[in-house]
């Protein structure tokens, strides 16, 4: 009979070679592991702003009527934006936007009135005149809010407000939370800043910070006329680089670099007002969008220029 012979030494070899095999197992499975998923991302998200200059304000002037509005429409129809920022316009000419766009590009609008009795300009009658944003028809808007402003000769900022020089002409931030419209939720948000230096930055200031407020935790893109410069430090609130920035945004047309608030007009920060300045912005909150492209386009009737531009959206911060 055949015995077989087991060596105790063989046996502990044995068992330190499994060890030694399960421990580099569990090594190599580290080792090949794959990191944490990063935030799904969508390209091709659609941005548009424009100062429509819809009320006449002088004699001869070109806009006024509703006779500039199937220009736009075309722009739009063609561009197809997932968020519309309009300034100067009147409540017809956005009606007429809404109904001219019909089925090729069908937006449905929120509308903020700076002057309810606007006496001139307006074309048929109409005195509602002021900021509006547009969205695609099929997507879900909630929690639509418009923060008004003091009028001129109110003492200081007023909290919650956005001061205005100008006798009796009311100034708003207009945001809206949309989805189905862009592939996340995303806040979008709406301003008209009135120029002059006294007024500029606490307008710009406040107004961001209901922004930020608003968007907290989620996509923002932030768009309008805010009548400053890249370069000009009542912006730092918004921009997150250049200068002595101190936001959370990043502009769709800015330039790359170190100095992305740059003056250049030509391949970045385009002109959007003649004479060559740059007044027109789609801000993006930085933590969430990404690869920005950018145009510029003339506007019939209007002394701004359309900006238009696109970018990845990311679902969570980290973009």
């Amino acid at each position: 009979m055949n015995s077989v012979i087991t060596h105790p030494a063989r046996k502990r070899l044995g068992r330190h070679l499994r060890a030694v095999a399960v421990v580099g197992g569990l090594v190599a499975a580290f080792l090949v592991a794959p990191s944490p998923a990063h935030a799904a991302e969508q390209a091709g998200q659609k941005f548009m702003t424009v100062n429509f200059h819809g009320r006449s304000t002088a004699p001869g002037d070109s806009a006024g009527g509703n006779a500039n509005v199937p220009a736009l429409v075309s722009q739009i129809g063609s561009f197809q934006p997932r968020a519309l920022m309009l300034q100067e316009v009147c409540k017809s000419q956005v009606d007429a936007l809404v109904t001219q766009l019909g089925s090729t590009w069908p937006m449905q609008r929120t509308f903020t009135v700076l002057e309810a009795s606007d006496p001139t300009g307006c074309p048929n009658g109409d005195h509602a005149f002021g900021d509006a944003i547009l969205v695609p028809a099929a997507a879900t808007v909630s929690q639509a809010t418009a923060w008004s402003i003091a009028t001129a000769g109110a003492p200081g900022l007023n909290p919650g407000v956005l001061p205005s020089p100008l006798p009796a002409e009311k100034q708003r931030v207009t945001c809206l939370k949309v989805t189905d419209a862009l592939a996340y939720p995303t806040a979008v948000c709406n301003t008209h800043i009135k120029p002059g230096a006294a007024y500029e930055a606490p307008q710009i200031q406040n107004a961001v910070a209901h922004v930020d407020s608003y968007g907290n935790g989620m996509p923002v893109a932030f768009g309008g006329d805010f009548n400053v410069a890249p370069t000009g430090a009542a912006l730092d609130p918004v921009y997150k680089t250049g200068g002595a920035a101190s936001g959370r945004f990043e502009e769709i047309d800015q330039c790359g670099g170190a100095n992305p608030r740059r003056t250049d007009l030509t391949t970045c920060n385009y002109s959007t007002h003649d004479p060559d300045v740059k007044l027109d912005y789609i801000f993006l909150k930085q933590a969430y969008f990404k690869g920005y492209s950018s145009l510029v386009q003339t506007v019939a009737g209007s002394d701004h220029k359309l900006l238009r531009g696109q970018a990845t959206i990311c679902s969570t911060a980290t973009c």
